[in-house]
């Protein structure tokens, strides 16, 4: 096969010519030629491909249509179809692509909507972390936690109300209330829970001058750290005859603050009435000896307890401990044996060898 001077492609290859003679028809010329068109289509795209790769880019067509083609009564309507197969499958090859790049792009969005939910909750937890640290914050939860305290220990049905008093300005956190006995305020602190830093003097000063213009006797406690200028339990005497006792790391005992209200009214027997009783100084500081020696004496009976329960608990899990690894090596007490004399029988009980003995011979 070549070109002409005249510029028409002229085929002399002697098996094609005998064959377009014999069997050539319209429709046979129409579709090969169509197979050259493609043919050469697929040649432009790389002008020195060779026929390997030529025939591995007509995959699986090609073949199918050689096959075809070398038939000796071929039916164009095959090469037809392989044809438009083709022509399909290269257009479903688009679609692919492009679906799988709007697929991509819907992953990447979707991916994108995750990781801006993800830094949403990290930013949240970021603030309420930040929130949780707020002396704010630990105020309030320190004080909501004193007040259910307080509402299980000082029941209605004993005669006490629990009012929250921190919303007004200069009362105080709390209040507590008895039919009979005098207010008593409270002044919760939830300072050094994560620092140990201790509560500051100024915090005291603004208490006491609270409860002087209440005329009321109060409890300053600090759940998680000292305060300044105080030890762990104290009691003074304001200029208004009332009592401000001072308590450190509480840590929500219920019990003790229970316990120095209930002191406070009996305290507040001795300085109530017109006249009232002036408590010297002596007396108030033998009061406070008191309360450091009875609170240290509490703390180490509280020591001194928990060693007793640990050593207790020891005891008996090294007994069991003992008896379990043990348990197969323990043998049974052996019975105690009563011979007979005469015929040398035995029996396990004295009584029973001695009706036997009665009548042996």
């Amino acid at each position: 096969m070549y070109v002409s001077s005249s510029g028409h492609i002229v085929i002399d290859d002697q098996y094609i010519c005998e064959f377009m003679k014999t069997n050539g028809t319209e429709e046979i010329f129409t579709t090969i030629e169509s197979v050259l068109k493609s043919v050469c289509i697929a040649m432009s795209h790389k002008p020195l491909i060779d026929s390997d790769e030529f025939m591995n880019r007509l995959e699986p067509w090609g073949k199918k249509m050689l096959e075809m083609i070398s038939r000796t009564k071929i039916d164009t309507s095959d090469v037809t179809r392989i044809l438009l197969d083709m022509k399909k499958e290269i257009d479903l090859t688009k679609v692919i692509d492009n679906g799988l790049k709007r697929n991509d792009e819907a992953v990447l969005h979707n991916m994108g909507s995750i990781q801006k939910t993800i830094d949403g909750m990290s930013l949240r937890m970021e603030n309420l972390i930040s929130v949780r640290n707020t002396t704010r914050y630990k105020g309030e939860e320190g004080e909501a936690g004193i007040m259910s305290i307080l509402e299980c220990k000082l029941p209605l049905r004993e005669g006490y109300e629990i009012f929250e008093t921190k919303s007004k300005p200069h009362n105080c956190d709390i209040l507590v209330k008895k039919t009979g006995f005098p207010d008593v305020r409270l002044e919760i602190k939830a300072h050094g829970r994560d620092t140990g830093e201790c509560v500051r003097s100024n915090e005291v000063k603004r208490f006491e001058t609270d409860l002087m213009s209440l005329n009321d006797h109060g409890i300053f406690v600090s759940l998680y750290s000292g305060i300044v200028g105080k030890s762990p339990v104290e009691i003074d005497i304001l200029p208004t005859n009332k009592f401000a006792i001072y308590i450190s790391n509480n840590n929500y005992d219920g019990d003790t603050l229970k316990e120095y209200i209930n002191l406070l009214y009996k305290l507040d027997v001795f300085v109530k009435g017109e006249e009232g009783v002036k408590i010297s100084t002596e007396a108030m500081t033998r009061i406070k000896l008191h309360l450091v020696d009875f609170n240290s004496k509490i703390a180490s009976l509280k020591t001194n307890m928990k060693s007793s329960l640990d050593m207790l608990n020891s005891i008996t899990f090294d007994v069991i401990e003992k008896l379990l690894s043990s348990g197969l090596d323990v043998k049974p007490i052996p019975e105690s044996k009563y011979t007979c004399e005469i015929c040398h029988k035995d029996f396990t009980r004295p009584s029973s060898l001695a009706n036997h003995s009665k009548t042996c011979k």
